[in-house]
């Protein structure tokens, strides 16, 4: 729980913004009521939200086969390509399990996904694309702007 020396400056912060705070200013409210209050009527989120991240990079670094569900992740990894797809409904755990215990099969994996990655997805890929954009963007400036070198 917040402290009230804490409580009171950051309501009047809040209370300037367009955010909702209840449950950390008046008090811990149970996950029923939360969700009732708050999310009952909110919806699924209208678009794809799930999203690669370091962890998927680190096991495609370090070699490790990863076991997931089927998934975009940015629409850069694909399935039973560069990871092994566990259906939602489990219904091909049989058959992942068995491609997990296939010591090739889990070894080209594993080298497709990380050669992959070193030619497609490093720091240097992700930092050239921005350069390329900001350049791109410069040379579609007006010509009476003159940008910073």
């Amino acid at each position: 729980r917040l402290k009230r020396i804490v409580k009171a400056p950051l309501g009047r912060i809040l209370k300037t913004m367009n955010i909702r705070y209840y449950s950390d200013i008046y008090g811990q409210l149970d996950f029923p009521e939360t969700y009732e209050r708050f999310f009952k009527h909110t919806g699924r989120c209208p678009f794809y939200s799930k999203a690669i991240s370091s962890r998927h990079f680190d096991a495609i670094g370090t070699k490790t086969c990863q076991v997931m569900p089927r998934g975009r992740f940015n629409d850069i990894l694909v399935a039973d390509q560069h990871y092994i797809c566990l259906e939602h409904d489990f219904s091909n755990i049989d058959d992942a399990m068995k491609r997990f215990m296939d010591d090739g099969f889990r070894q080209a994996m594993v080298d497709r996904a990380y050669e992959y990655a070193m030619d497609r997805h490093t720091y240097r890929h992700r930092v050239d694309a921005v350069r390329d954009l900001v350049q791109h963007d410069r040379s579609s400036m007006p010509a009476h702007h003159t940008p910073l070198p």
